[in-house]
């Protein structure tokens, strides 16, 4: 599979399982059949990746914070041992990384949530700016 088609199919996943788009809305949007669609969501289980992918950058970001703290909270005024001073690294640098970190899932979310902003105040431009959207999306692929 050229890598062409491997970042259609990890787009067509990002909106079926994150954006929850119907296979024929996602077959539109990739520019490919939706018996494809068909075929990738039953080969990787998409339907089962739904309630993996509930699960936000935002939401683990603020488990590993609330981590820390607990951690932090344990150790109190006393000195940190090696154990603990490498977790509270981990965390952090964790946490580092998924907040300078911008995947095409994150310009997906982003990208979906001020189309929707738009479609309460200006229709026409909503759909323009959506078909820009996914051109963008495409190059970036």
């Amino acid at each position: 599979m050229g890598m062409k088609k491997v970042q259609e199919r990890e787009y067509a996943k990002l909106l079926f399982t994150q954006m929850g788009l119907s296979q024929k809305e996602v077959a539109a949007k990739v520019g490919v059949t939706e018996k494809t669609i068909g075929k990738w969501k039953d080969e990787e289980s998409w339907e089962e990746l739904k309630t993996v992918f509930i699960t936000t950058r935002s939401s683990v970001i603020k488990n590993l914070q609330r981590q820390m703290e607990l951690w932090q909270l344990k150790i109190g005024d006393n000195l940190a041992g090696t154990k603990e001073v490498d977790i509270l690294v981990k965390l952090a640098a964790a946490i580092n990384s998924l907040e300078k970190e911008t995947g095409i899932s994150e310009m997906v979310d982003t990208g979906m949530k001020f189309i929707q902003f738009l479609q309460q105040h200006n229709v026409d431009l909503a759909k323009e700016c959506t078909h820009y959207f996914d051109l963008f999306i495409k190059t970036k692929m």
